[in-house]
């Protein structure tokens, strides 16, 4: 019963916000959220635990204040790619060629051109969700994800994604 009313709150409390991100400048709202990730950063012990634990598991030679470094880094990041993703509906493909760069992009086009489809694997690098959209407006593309944890949540991602 909890949780269904935390994702009620969530839900319907990021609402006005996606409207109010989705209007202001696309680097005015990279600002505010990179700080936005900053300060989730400070308040998420949970999360931060496990990252710390994670990357001083993966690198170890790592000492704990590079470790927070990277953290922090994390967060901020994480607030970038959510006022990217905000944005998604109004950018244009110049906007998209101006975002993201490609290496071997040709490698992609010539294996396309066989018409036999193409997989490609991706892990979450950088704005995974910028990433898909620009590869989108140059060839089809199908995206195999895990729902998040609720209904209303992944259709509202899923809304923003197109």
């Amino acid at each position: 019963m909890f949780k269904r009313v935390k994702n009620y709150l969530i839900y319907y409390s990021l609402r006005p916000w996606i409207l109010i991100f989705s209007i202001l400048p696309l680097n005015l709202s990279r600002r505010i959220l990179a700080g936005v990730g900053s300060i989730a950063c400070l308040v998420d012990n949970r999360g931060r635990t496990r990252a710390s634990a994670q990357l001083a598991q993966a690198f170890p030679e790592k000492d704990p204040h590079e470790i927070s470094r990277i953290i922090r880094g994390m967060y901020t990041h994480f607030g970038v790619c959510i006022a990217e993703l905000l944005k998604f509906s109004s950018l244009t493909t110049r906007d998209l060629e101006n975002m993201v760069s490609f290496e071997g992009l040709e490698r992609l086009s010539q294996a396309y051109q066989k018409g036999k489809g193409v997989v490609c694997v991706t892990g979450h690098v950088g704005n995974w969700e910028l990433l898909a959209a620009a590869v989108a407006k140059k060839f089809p593309v199908k995206v195999i994800g895990r729902d998040l944890y609720d209904l209303r949540l992944n259709a509202l991602l899923n809304r923003l994604r197109r």
